[in-house]
């Protein structure tokens, strides 16, 4: 299998994109996976979402978002079987519809086979709830004259994944704040708190969430003109984070802020020093950073996992809390983990001594992001 990672990752930079548009990239994708052809599309258009493609399907993909797209009999089997593909998962044609099924249906015989498709393996790049982007797929396709697509090339598609979702969305935000208008208006009127930084940290601008934020104050420092920490996300941190964004296109972090609304920040960066509007406006932009709270599941427990290794807690403890978190009794906790209550009682004092807690309640309330 020749898809070549690195050169695919590395298509999808800020910069290659700009030069070289999403079709250049589909066809590096489309070589590396030997497919006849590609499409990057959303079938319900909205601005920002790039309508792509390559090879069989450069001259298609108009007529099947147009005609097709409702009698798509790959998704249609999705549908009949119950099954939910979400964002990351990449999908062979084949699994979810036999080859003597397809041919039997008007979808092969007027569409499919005209341009020469038989096989297919598809990404979802985006949910229908994402915040950031409208539902797209990403497809690849090959003729009947070539082998199906291989368990382990749907897999190096899945690993893509988070570039192509990050690419995706940066294009997305672009040409919305395109669409509202010039870029700093569009900042002026979200409700995340937003700055635009320079590589070094130096605040080129920010939005009035922004200022309330710092005004909280919910940990937010700034030193001489340069954001120096968010939270327990400090100096350091926050230029490893804006030096990914340079090679990457986008990187997010979970901070902790400190008050009495203690909880999690999603810190969400994206490189914008190719984006032509950030640049017209602000020439020395490298990262357009969002804090966005409450966080969602998967970073609720990315931010109690940082805070346990933050308080140095130790596997056990880290259970005892966990429980403790879901609404047990330290029995409860006992009883499941097949321990003795004692041993949880001694656990408990240790996660009171490391945190600086008095009482369950405070625990659940320190480490219970919103």
């Amino acid at each position: 299998m020749g898809l070549d990672l690195q050169r695919a990752v590395a298509a999808l930079r800020p910069d290659a994109l700009a030069d070289r548009g999403w079709s250049g990239m589909l066809e590096i994708l489309a070589k590396g996976l030997d497919a006849s052809g590609a499409s990057l599309f959303s079938v319900r258009p909205a601005a920002g979402v790039p309508q792509a493609s390559c090879g069989c399907a450069r001259d298609s993909l108009a007529d099947y978002i147009a005609q097709w797209a409702g009698q798509d009999e790959w998704f249609a089997a999705l549908q009949r079987r119950g099954l939910r593909v979400r964002a990351g998962q990449a999908v062979r044609g084949s699994e979810v519809l036999s080859a003597q099924e397809l041919r039997r249906t008007a979808f092969h015989a007027d569409f499919l086979r005209p341009q020469g498709i038989e096989h297919l393996v598809s990404l979802r790049l985006t949910d229908e709830d994402d915040e950031h982007a409208p539902l797209a797929h990403l497809s690849f396709y090959r003729p009947d004259s070539r082998e199906d697509f291989a368990q382990e090339e749907r897999q190096a598609l899945g690993a893509l994944w988070p570039q192509l979702q990050q690419a995706l969305r940066r294009e997305v935000m672009t040409a919305r704040a395109a669409a509202l208008g010039a870029v700093e208006e569009t900042l002026q009127v979200l409700d995340q708190p937003a700055w635009v930084l320079r590589a070094d940290a130096w605040i080129e601008f920010m939005n009035p969430p922004a200022h309330r934020l710092v005004a909280d104050p919910l940990g937010v420092r700034m030193v001489a003109g340069r954001l120096s920490g968010v939270g327990d996300v400090g100096q350091e941190e926050l230029r490893e984070a804006l030096s990914r964004v340079s090679v990457a296109g986008s990187c997010r972090r979970v901070a902790c802020l400190g008050s009495e609304r203690a909880g999690a920040a999603v810190l969400q960066f994206a490189g914008v020093g190719a984006v032509p509007s950030f640049v017209q406006r602000w020439p020395r932009a490298q990262a357009l950073l969002m804090v966005r709270l409450p966080a969602d599941d998967e970073l609720r427990a990315q931010w109690r996992a940082r805070m346990a290794t933050r308080h140095r807690l130790t596997p056990a403890e880290f259970r005892v809390l966990l429980g403790l978190l879901e609404g047990e009794s330290p029995a409860s906790i006992a009883d499941r983990l097949g321990v003795s209550r004692t041993t949880v009682r001694t656990q408990l004092r240790a996660l009171f001594a490391k945190t600086g807690c008095t009482r369950q309640a405070d625990l659940v309330r320190a480490f219970g992001c919103p």
